[in-house]
Order: structure tokens, then C-alpha cells, then sequence
């Protein structure tokens, strides 16, 4: 199995790709099938901040506000994209608590990429199985 991930860095958020790239790899062999896994895949992570969040929920989820994380699927079954992960820093920095910033955006990394591999939160079950997701891979989250 072979990943390829991109980080666009539109921001002065300091990161290790190569935690990026651990984190979203165990995800995805944990995941995805073995059929899938076989092929080359592709994800793309965007750090972003200001109003450009905004615009694309507004544009994409008809929703006027920002937001701290938003995922856009690909088709990995025919291309290899996964999808693309939007990342908005600064409301990440905002509501990271006592956590430091670097936990906070992988806390979102995960979210994102459980958007992309199918899971959701519009109703309390799929809410419940997708918060168990979350809990089972930040315990990946290295510092």
C-alpha cells in the first residue's frame, strides 16, 4: 500500500508531515479493504485560515459561517482520491482547549478522513459510531 499525501500550508502553522502521514496511514490500513489497499491512494490536506473556510461551507453545505474542518470525497475505488481535508487554523486554535494545537488539527485530520472513508453524524447512531471511531484513533496522536 502506497499513500500519497499532500499538505498545502496556506498558513504559519509549524507541523511534521511525517505525523500526518503515520496518523493517516494507520487509518486507512485499519479501514479500507485489502483490494483497495493493493492500489496507490491520494489525499490532500489544506491548512487554511481567514474567510476561505467560510466560503467554502457556504458554497458546498449552503451554510454562512465558519467552520473547523471540512472533507470533500474522492473516488478511491476508480482514481485513488480519497479526498480533500480543509483544515481552518485559526478556529482550530480557538477551540483546542488545553490540548496544544498540534493535537487539535490531527484531532480534525481524523474527523475529516472518517468523513472521507463513509462515516457520518446527521443522527444519533451513526453520531455514537462515528464518536467511538474518533476515541479508537486518537490514541494514534503523537506529539
Amino acid at each position: 500500500m502506497k499513500i500519497e499525501l499532500t499538505i498545502i500550508d496556506k498558513t504559519k502553522f509549524e507541523f511534521s508531515a511525517n505525523l500526518f502521514e503515520k496518523l493517516v496511514n494507520q487509518i486507512i490500513k485499519n479501514e479500507l479493504n485489502e483490494n483497495v489497499l493493493k492500489r496507490e491512494l491520494t489525499i490532500c490536506i489544506v491548512f487554511t485560515q481567514g474567510e476561505e473556510i467560510k466560503i467554502l461551507n457556504q458554497k458546498y453545505r449552503g451554510k454562512n459561517a465558519k467552520t473547523d474542518v471540512l472533507s470533500f470525497e474522492g473516488e478511491y475505488n476508480k482514481t485513488g482520491h480519497v479526498g480533500d481535508i480543509i483544515i481552518d487554523i485559526e478556529q482550530a486554535e480557538e477551540q483546542k482547549g488545553n490540548r496544544s494545537l498540534n493535537f487539535e488539527v490531527q484531532s480534525l485530520v481524523i474527523h475529516g478522513l472518517l468523513h472521507l472513508l463513509g462515516y457520518e453524524h446527521t443522527n444519533e447512531r451513526q453520531k455514537i459510531g462515528m464518536q467511538l471511531k474518533e476515541k479508537e484513533f486518537i490514541k494514534l496522536i503523537k506529539e
